[in-house]
């Protein structure tokens, strides 16, 4: 089924395909009532929308005109000193770049005019790249910072050539990590890549991901996809894929600007009306089923807009004969659904009646959401319900009887659906993630590794027992509840063997030596050997890391000055999965890790 624009005033609608098939679903700002996903910390909507091939394709022929932003570090510890400086690439002819409305949460400096120079942070004069900087974070951030934040210093004003002013729309942001904060031990893969436990970062020439989110991307989407195989196995069923800069159009289709996350259909699911497998297209052989793009920083990565994402691989394919769904793909306002994708949570109040709250926290998939996912059979899906179109004032609106316009029960869902029914026998419960953030011309730093890697391991950090359940807001949360207790999720990233030599223990004496380490296979399989670090922590204290930490007692950690005489390492403490060992400032030397290996039997 393919639908087609309805083209209105500010506002666009629709649901359709990169090809024919595949579904695509952004998160857009309209004027016609499409579902809001949420609000920026500085009051943004972040709302809903669709595309498709036809609009993309007139994009990347030249209608779109497209600028770019960059904070450069986007995340600084709170304790840091150093500087960031802001990069805006018009791409196109301007008189002058400012920054308006400058904000109190950054130090600034005097001058808020970019420049173009070479001078001052300027990488090239006359390169169309323009500057402003340096700014730092206040002396007293750390006492101010607990969790990770962003900061923003202001808003971006460009001024064309001919006297006509914008202004980009979302505001740049610096990610602040806490002092104390500690991130995962970073791999670096050649010149192009690096990873964490659960973080994947390339670096390419462009923004690839938001020329995706925007709209304009167009087949060179599924070339930025590949490129991410380049690093890792194909063993992933879902991807979510960010950026840490920023593109935004300046002509065209602007209400784009508003996209929080996107959803490309990859392969279809049991509930859709038609079936296809596009996950060759990029770069997948038959694993992939959908991708996920989120938006820079609080805009996109936040377990609202990620899990609104993610439920577009299963919804909402409702039969729009039944009328519970609109055609934006999300569910009808005016409905029961109570879901990310839509709706809202009703009460019934036992004659007949039903309590409409008016704004929502969501904490759980609903019904209807397992159901199309396959994890509630229809016959213990409740009847769903459909009212007429009453305002939405106040906390909570009473829907009498006659208010609802319509009742859905299972016997209606599957006549309407006929064979395309989700499989409840045997439902997908188990996902493989991957997370990835491009980053251009370099590599991230490790506070933008820790920062970036903190959001997806608060996300999928499984919640102790008794642990609350989290709302999916605007915060970092975990999302693993969300489904329920039968589904589970693994983001661990899977590199490529062929990244790596064979073996972490090359002289086979039963030692891994950092050099080794180095050399040897991904230190992120479960198969491999412990392996070490050096590094500075937030509060300037030089630790050595062992990791993964193995409970079982099987690794220990030896020095030597000499490479020859090695003496064991007493103490150390376990801290998010590394064993740590705090190193007097007065003593140097090498470090290696022992591996206890099992006597082989001989014949």
């Amino acid at each position: 089924m393919k639908y087609v624009f309805a083209t209105l005033v500010y506002c666009w609608i629709a649901v359709s395909s990169l090809r024919a098939g595949g579904q695509v679903h952004a998160h857009l700002l309209t004027e016609d009532g499409a579902p809001l996903i949420g609000f920026d910390a500085r009051g943004v909507p972040i709302r809903c929308g669709t595309g498709d091939e036809e609009l993309i394709q007139v994009f990347a022929e030249g209608e779109a005109r497209w600028q770019r932003w960059e904070i450069v570090p986007s995340v600084l510890r709170a304790s840091s000193r150093d500087p960031f400086y802001i990069f805006v690439f018009p791409n196109r002819a301007v008189s002058s770049v400012r920054l308006v409305l400058p904000t109190s949460d950054v130090v600034k400096p005097e001058n808020l005019d970019f420049h173009d120079d070479g001078l001052n942070g300027d990488e090239e004069a006359g390169d169309g790249v323009y500057t402003l900087g340096p700014f730092y974070l206040h002396e007293n951030q750390s006492e101010m910072t607990f969790h990770p934040t962003v900061l923003s210093p202001g808003f971006l004003q460009v001024i064309d050539t001919g006297g006509s002013i914008s202004t980009f729309a979302i505001e740049p942001t610096i990610g602040v990590l806490p002092a104390d904060f500690d991130g995962n031990p970073v791999h670096v893969l050649g010149d192009e890549a690096q990873v964490t436990r659960n973080l994947l970062n390339v670096k390419r020439e462009r923004l690839g991901f938001q020329e995706m989110l925007r709209g304009f991307a167009g087949s060179e989407s599924w070339n930025y996809v590949k490129e991410v195989y380049k690093f890792v196995q194909d063993e992933y069923d879902e991807m979510f894929l960010m950026s840490s800069g920023k593109l935004e159009l300046y002509a065209g289709r602007v209400n784009w600007n508003q996209n929080g996350g996107v959803h490309f259909g990859v392969q279809s699911q049991d509930i859709y009306d038609v079936t296809y497998d596009e996950s060759r297209q990029w770069g997948s052989n038959g694993v992939l089923e959908s991708l996920n793009v989120l938006d820079y920083q609080q805009r996109g990565m936040n377990p609202n807009n990620m899990m609104h994402e993610f439920l577009h691989r299963w919804g909402a394919y409702l039969s729009l004969s039944l009328g519970y769904k609109n055609d934006t793909g999300h569910y009808s306002p005016y409905s029961d659904a109570n879901s990310l994708l839509g709706g809202y949570e009703w009460v019934a109040q036992g004659d007949g009646s039903f309590a409409r709250k008016n704004g929502k926290q969501v904490y759980r998939a609903s019904p209807v959401d397992l159901f199309s996912m396959g994890l509630l059979p229809l016959d213990e899906l409740p009847d769903l319900h459909l009212s007429r179109e009453i305002e939405f004032v106040g906390r909570e609106t009473v829907l009498q009887a006659g208010d609802i316009v319509k009742t859905i029960a299972s016997d209606d869902i599957r006549i309407a659906h006929a064979e395309r029914m989700p499989d409840w026998e045997s439902p997908k419960t188990h996902f493989r993630v991957l997370f990835v953030i491009e980053s251009r011309d370099r590599l991230l730093t490790e506070e933008e590794m820790a920062f970036y890697a903190g959001f997806v391991g608060e996300a999928m950090r499984e919640l102790e027992d008794g642990e609350p359940d989290p709302a999916m807001g605007g915060s970092w949360a975990p999302v693993t509840r969300f489904f329920g207790d039968r589904v589970t999720w693994d983001s661990r990233v899977k590199v490529k063997e062929s990244l790596f030599a064979s073996g972490l223990d090359h002289d086979r004496d039963g030692y891994e030596s950092r050099l080794e380490a180095s050399l040897g296979l991904d230190p992120f399989d479960d198969e491999s050997k412990p392996w070490i670090r050096v590094k500075v922590t937030g509060g300037g204290e030089m630790v050595v890391e062992v990791y993964p930490y193995q409970e079982d007692g099987l690794v220990e950690l030896q020095r030597s000055e000499n490479l020859v005489e090695w003496v064991l390492v007493e103490g150390g403490e376990i801290v998010q999965e590394h064993l740590r060992y705090e190193v007097p400032e007065n003593i140097a030397g090498f470090f290696r890790t022992r591996i206890d290996v099992p006597a082989v039997a001989q014949d």
